[in-house]
Parts: C-alpha cells; structure tokens; sequence
C-alpha cells in the first residue's frame, strides 16, 4: 500500500510529461531507491531550493513510504520527516487539506518517537492551516502546544516563529493582552541584521494597534511594513500581506479610495505569486464591496469566481473530513493520556496509602521513642538529684571527717602531755622507794598472743600512721609495708585491722583511698586539670577501673560526676 501511494505521487507529478521526463523520473527512483532515508530526504531539500517541487514531492514520499512499526527509532523519525517535507510543499502550493492530512499522518509517528526535536515544526505547521481556514483558537492551541516544547528541545528560529503566530493570531481573537506578551518576546529575539524579524516586528505591532482601535496609528505601521519589504525586496507574501491589513483598515474608517486602491494592489500581487489564499480573500472582499456598491454584475464575477477557485484550493469537506481524523486521533490520544493518568493515579494511591502506613508506623515508633526518651529524661533527673544528694552527703562527710581529725588530734595531743606528766611523776616515785620498771616488753609482745591493751595500742600506732602520713597513697603499699611502719608483724596488723574496723586490709585501705579521692576531687585549684586516671593513679591505684568501682561502691557516685559537680559547686 505504501508503494502505490508513491506511485500514485509520481504519476500526478509525472502527468503532462514527456516520455522522457517520466523515464527520468524512473531512473531516479531506481538510483535513490538503495539509499538511506536521511540522504533521501537531503536530496529532496536540494531539489526544492532548485524550485522542482514535484521531484522533491517524489523523494520525500520515498522516504515516508519506508515506515512500519518494527523500524529503527531513527527510520521512523526519517519517515515523519518526509510526511512534514512533502507536507510543506503541499502548502506552498496551496493543497491545505492534503497538507494537513500528511501533518497529521507524521506527527502520529513522530509523536511515538523518543526524540521530539522536530515536533514543534508538526504543530506550528499544523496550527497555520487551521488559521488559514479561520479556525483561530484550534490554531492557538496548537502554536502553544509547541511553544511549550521550546524550553525541552531548544530552537530559536521555530521557537521564533510560535511566538510571532501567537502574537499576531491573538490579535484575530482580541486577546490583546496575550498578544502584547508575545510580541514582546519576539521583541527579545529580533536583531538588526534580520530582514524577516525586523519587518514582523513593524506589521505585528500594526496588528496590535488594529485590535486596540488605534487604526491611524495601525496604518502607518502597515505603510512602514510596505516601505521595508520594498526597500528590503522581501518575498511577495511579506508586501502582499501588508497590502490586505492596509485597505482592511482603510475599509473600516470607510475610506473607499484608498481601499479599492490597496485592494488592487493586493489582488493582483497575490494572483500574480501565486499567493492563493490571500488571492481568494481579495476575490471575496471585491464581491462585498461591489455589492455594497450596488454593482451587482461585478459583484456576482468576484463571488462566482472566488467560490470556484475556493472549491478547488480549500476543499472544505474534505478539509473537514480531515480535521474530523485529527479530531478522533486527538480523542484518542487524550483517552489513552486519561487511561494513563487514571492508572498513574492508582499507583499514586497505593503508593500513598503505603506511605501512610509507613508514617503511621513511624509516627508510633516516634511516639514509643518520645515516651521511653521522657523516662529516661525523668529517671536522669532522677538520677541527677540523686547524684546531688550524694554529693552533698559525702562532701559533707568529707568536712566532717576533716573537722572529727582535727578535734581528736588536739584531745590526743592533751592525753600525749597527761601521760608524759604522769610518767615523770611515776618515774620520780620509784626513784625515792629504790624500785625499778620493767620496761623490757617488746619481744614478748612480737612473740605472745596479743591482749587488749597490745591491741589498742596497735590499732593506735595504724590510725596514726593512715592519717597522718601519705604512706596508703603509694602503689606499693602493702600489708607487711603498714606492718614494718608500726613495729609489728602483718600477721597482728591484719588481726588487728579485722577485729577493730570490722573489715580486711583491701577495703581499709580503699577507705582512705578514696577519702583522699574525694578530697582531691573537691580541691579543684590544685586538681582542677587531673584527669580521672590521674586522680586514682594519685591516690595508689594502678587500674582506673578498679578505682571507679570502689569510688562508686562507697560514694554511690562515679569520680567524673562527682568531679563534675564539685567544678559546677566551685562556678
């Protein structure tokens, strides 16, 4: 099927030709046949710069007629490319319905390909027949559907020419406001060198100015825009163009002169270039203005002859005919979109309720987190008034021991002269009565059981050397060490220690450590800086460890809080 629609293309190009040009036209069909579509499609351009429409009619139909769902991504852009090519000569010969009919037919395969470079061109292209056949809000819709591309698929000149049609077709629907917007970002885009931007800038501005009411101010910018093509030697359209919105605004503040002048002007331009569809409107316009005249001999000519000639170029069954296919592929296309979105809904919405049932996990997770945080804020305080108490009990302990030693040293200190006045007195009673003392008690003492008064005496000498000497603060200090500082053997320290404090050596030595320990602690101008391994280390312990558990077992608080609170209480 695809192969007899190229046929069917060569013979209305081929119709009226010699024997000679249809074998040419075979021998290119067989020399382009092999190569790819891209260099077909090339040599379609290079043919319609030379003016040989038909020929690149050919070619580019050869490249569309090549398309099939299994092609290449690349081979199917190449194919809705040739439906645009031979689409764009279609319309500049004035076939609008076969133009539309084959735009529709590349955009449905464009439309499926991944790049969409070339899209903009499809609805441009397709939005200026509509507004050929004065369906302007279906032509805007479509100019915007590829002004919308532009930011995806940067391209100035397309992008240029969305905005100048926006501009100018606005002014037909009267949405001023809407043309004033995209006039202003052609403004953006126009650069001095440029004839075709420059002149669009002068004509679409009179546009503006006819929307507005403005129509004096209107015509002198369609005078400009006839100056400039002039002078610039612009294509006949440009000047043609002009010539239509000039006797349009001469017409309507009834200036019939000039009108009939410009219309003149126009129509035979148009006629002249083959500018069809602006010859048809004046063809239409001489009819209202003959009849409005009155002549309507003349005025039947230019009716007769417009809807000749308007039967034949708009064809407009079947232009409707093809813009009811455009309609059902665009009903499609927006049910499968709805159909898309309806499913994209539903996966939104499991996925929502999954993430529902996620933050509501989370959310309880949160609040069993808050809640056990709480406690455990609570049981810190706790723990931190517990902690205060503590301190305060044991820095209090630490006065009151420091106060108790001090008092007991000046009574031991009063018994000490007591006993030495009651020696001397004793000393000078034996002395006059010719006894003698036996002072000779030391090795029964070392080598017989010990009695109370050994005891007491032994348990002195220990209280004396734990609390007046640093002796318990060396690493080395021992039981048999205690044992040689107070004349005894370690065996009777030991049993003294037992039976007067109610504890072995370990726990009596760790006592005093850790009495030390506090005190240092609190002395904080001079171990202030000590660090905890350096306070345990000060006061005879080798392990860190070891000291925290005995600083704990007896104070109830680790050394660093009670360190803590004793800076704390010193701030």
């Amino acid at each position: 099927m695809k192969w007899i629609y190229v046929l069917l293309c060569l013979l209305s190009v081929c119709t009226g030709l010699v024997a000679q040009d249809k074998i040419g036209y075979d021998t290119l069909l067989n020399r382009v046949n092999r190569l790819p579509s891209e260099e077909i499609i090339k040599l379609g351009d290079d043919y319609l710069k030379g003016q040989h429409m038909d020929t690149a009619i050919v070619l580019y139909s050869i490249a569309f007629s090549r398309y099939s769902n299994d092609a290449s991504e690349e081979e199917k852009k190449f194919c809705a490319i040739g439906y645009l090519k031979t689409a764009n000569v279609y319309y500049l010969q004035g076939n609008y319905t076969g133009a539309l009919e084959l735009y529709i037919k590349g955009l449905k395969i464009y439309e499926s390909c991944k790049d969409k470079t070339e899209l903009m061109r499809f609805y441009n292209n397709i939005g200026n027949i509509y507004c050929i056949f004065a369906d302007y809000e279906r032509g805007i819709s479509y100019y915007e559907k590829g002004y919308a591309l532009c930011k995806q698929y940067p391209n100035k000149e397309v992008e240029y020419n969305l905005l100048t049609n926006l501009a100018g077709i606005c002014c037909f629907t009267k949405d001023i406001e809407k043309a004033k917007k995209y006039y202003l970002k052609t403004e953006k885009m126009k650069q001095p060198n440029d004839t075709i931007k420059n002149y669009m800038s002068i004509f679409n501005w009179g546009l503006i100015l006819v929307s507005e009411g403005k129509l004096r101010e209107a015509m002198q910018s369609f005078h400009r825009s006839v100056d400039f093509a002039q002078r610039c030697q612009m294509n006949s359209e440009y000047l043609c163009t002009a010539y239509q919105q000039l006797y349009e605004a001469f017409k309507q503040i009834n200036r019939e002169d000039s009108t009939i002048y410009y219309l003149h002007l126009c129509n035979e331009l148009a006629e002249k270039n083959n500018q069809t569809h602006l010859f048809i409107q004046t063809l239409k316009d001489y009819s209202v203005y003959y009849e409005r005249k009155g002549n309507t001999e003349k005025a039947q000519y230019y009716k007769s002859k417009y809807l000749a000639i308007t039967d034949s170029i708009y064809n407009v069954r079947e232009f409707n005919k093809v813009k009811n296919t455009q309609f059902l592929y665009e009903i499609g296309k927006t049910n499968k979109e709805i159909s898309d979105l309806h499913a994209e809904q539903e996966m939104k919405e499991q996925k929502i309720k999954q993430q529902q049932r996620i933050l509501a996990g989370i959310i309880t997770s949160l609040v069993i987190i808050s809640s056990l945080l709480i406690l455990v804020y609570q049981q810190k305080r706790k723990i931190q008034r517990s902690y205060r108490d503590l301190f305060n009990i044991n820095r209090d302990v630490v006065v009151s021991e420091k106060y108790n030693k001090n008092l007991r040293l000046q009574y031991e200190q009063k018994i000490s002269t007591l006993l030495n006045e009651l020696s001397q007195y004793k000393d000078q009673e034996a002395g006059s009565t010719g006894k003698q003392i036996d002072n000779q008690t030391d090795s029964k003492y070392l080598t017989s059981k010990l009695n109370d008064k050994q005891k007491q005496a032994l348990a002195e000498n220990i209280r004396y050397i734990m609390e007046n000497t640093d002796a318990f603060c060396k690493d080395d200090f021992t039981l048999e060490k205690l044992a040689s500082m107070v004349n005894s053997n370690y065996k009777y320290v030991s049993q003294v220690i037992n039976e007067t404090y109610q504890k072995n050596f370990s726990n009596f030595i760790n006592e005093y450590r850790i009495q030390e320990a506090r005190i240092r602690l609190m002395d904080t101008t001079h171990y202030g800086n000590y660090t905890i391994q350096a306070i345990a280390e000060s006061v005879g312990y080798k392990s860190q460890s070891t000291f925290i558990n005995a600083f704990r077992k007896i104070t109830g608080i680790p050394p660093s809080i009670y360190q803590k609170m004793a800076k704390e209480q010193c701030d």
